[in-house]
């Protein structure tokens, strides 16, 4: 089975360096790299089809105490010079009443106009407003996790085997 981890990884790297290239995406492209990167930080995920999706982008899914965390995410990557509104952002609030989730998470590499914000906050944080600078954190967060969970494949046991036929005593 092939194994992308190290592009992705090398990708997710890239932008969190350099998270002013999210810029550079068309839109069904950093759709997809935030599906990516909430994958790789542990989320269950489920892109949309890209038109028709009633303003939802990606559904997050995890786990905590009390049952499944159901996250709607927008996705928009507009030009910098392009902020965010309120109605695009009442339309993520309304989709978040509407599928009863848990919370509506807005993802752009642009800004909020204060209206939008203003609103967002007074939802109770179930309205997050999240910008290049947080999918920059979070694509570090999944290149780490790569890492580990790449260093957890090896095999120690075999491993072992493998140091002792080339002559070298181990004690793993």
């Amino acid at each position: 089975e092939p194994d992308f981890s190290d592009l992705y990884e090398e990708v997710y790297a890239w932008f969190h360096k350099h998270p002013n290239d999210l810029y550079l995406l068309n839109p069904r492209q950093f759709e997809a790299i935030l599906d990516g990167v909430f994958r790789n930080n542990g989320f269950q995920t489920q892109l949309g089809s890209g038109q028709s999706d009633g303003g939802v982008d990606i559904r997050l899914y995890s786990n905590d105490v009390i049952g499944e965390v159901i996250t709607l995410v927008q996705a928009k990557r507009y030009a910098s010079s392009n902020l965010i509104g309120l109605q695009a952002v009442q339309a993520l609030s309304a989709a978040v009443e509407d599928e009863r989730a848990n919370q509506g998470l807005f993802v752009t590499p642009s800004r909020y106009l204060p209206c939008a914000q203003k609103f967002a906050a007074r939802q109770n944080q179930r309205l997050k407003l999240k910008t290049s600078e947080d999918v920059s954190r979070w694509a570090y967060s999944a290149v780490k996790r790569i890492i580990r969970d790449k260093s957890q494949l090896i095999d120690l046991t075999y491993l072992s085997r493998l140091l002792d036929r080339k002559g070298f005593s181990s004690t793993l």
